[in-house]
């Protein structure tokens, strides 16, 4: 990685008529430090630990302002460092590993209808099977799904490895992961390098064909109803949403589920989707399908009105 320009980081900060004060003992050191990291790790951004040019410019500039020697700024250097996560370091053995309990709290799982992908998938055939021909089992017991693949299927592993392809097109799907590590130690001594039984997780080809599926039988403006006696009040409905925020690249950092509720044709209230999951019995209970709803035509007041095309100005 080539080393960064150097610039002024008091040309947006200093007032007007001041001196200098050390300024250039301290860009000296700066650009040495930056000269080591290129040289050490190849990357100059983890000098101060703050990965941002700005903020970077923003330390410079408040240390020449505060008249810092460069001893002090150097041992401000060195705290930084010894602050900033190396992962090679890590990964070597040279630095311990971190807590990971305040990580641990952080983490949510995605809310789901289903208790695994095995029921999930097991739902989806049976879906598919109303509406075309599907050869597939499922096994409870042993959380394992087998299906002969369809056409639209095997497109999907046009630009796959052709070993993740099973013989004559028959999936074995696990979620036990200790069946599936014992299949990777057999397979190792195969001379078939993929295993036989494919890990049954969100991201397997199977899995995305299936939501693909499930999700193309409804239409445009089509959404799926589904009618909860008992688990609503009079007159209320629940309309589930989704919520994505993409950065620059398109790749999803925040997705939301949650439910916007009327009443009588009136809005209530905006409800998280967990919540709302435990309130009604979603995914807990099992309630009938009527096949059709009754009373008024389901919708939402504030859809009715058109959009508005912003003004070019």
């Amino acid at each position: 990685m080539a080393r960064r320009e150097p610039r002024d980081p008091l040309s947006d900060h200093r007032k007007p008529g001041q001196e200098d004060k050390g300024d250039t003992r301290i860009l000296e050191l700066l650009i040495q430090k930056d000269d080591q990291a290129v040289k050490n790790i190849g990357d100059p951004s983890a000098l101060m630990g703050v990965y941002d040019i700005e903020e970077e410019e923003k330390i410079t500039a408040q240390a020449i302002e505060k008249g810092s020697s460069v001893e002090q700024f150097d041992r401000f250097l060195q705290d930084q460092a010894g602050k900033t996560f190396d992962p090679l370091a890590l990964l070597m053995g040279e630095s311990a590993v971190p807590n990971v309990g305040t990580a641990e709290k952080m983490k949510r799982a995605m809310p789901a209808l289903y208790k695994s992908e095995f029921d999930y998938l097991s739902a989806a055939i049976e879906f598919i099977r109303n509406g075309e021909s599907l050869q597939a089992s499922a096994y409870p017991q042993n959380h394992q799904i087998e299906i002969m693949a369809p056409e639209d299927l095997k497109d999907r592993f046009r630009y796959l490895p052709k070993e993740i392809w099973p013989e004559n097109g028959y999936f074995t799907l696990s979620s036990d992961k200790n069946q599936i590590q014992q299949e990777i130690k057999r397979s190792r001594k195969d001379e078939k390098a993929w295993p036989r039984i494919h890990y049954l997780w969100p991201l397997n080809p199977v899995i995305e064909w299936a939501n693909d599926k499930v999700i193309s039988s409804f239409r445009r403006h089509e959404a799926p109803v589904v009618t909860l006696k008992g688990a609503l009040e009079k007159d209320e409905v629940v309309f589930i949403l989704s919520g994505l925020i993409p950065n620059r690249k398109s790749h999803p950092l925040i997705q939301r589920w949650f439910g916007v509720d009327f009443q009588k044709g009136l809005f209530r209230r905006i409800e998280d989707f967990e919540p709302l999951m435990s309130r009604v019995g979603l995914g807990s209970k099992t309630f009938p399908n009527v096949g059709a709803t009754t009373g008024s035509t389901l919708s939402m007041p504030f859809c009715r009105r058109p959009l508005k095309r912003p003004r070019p100005g």
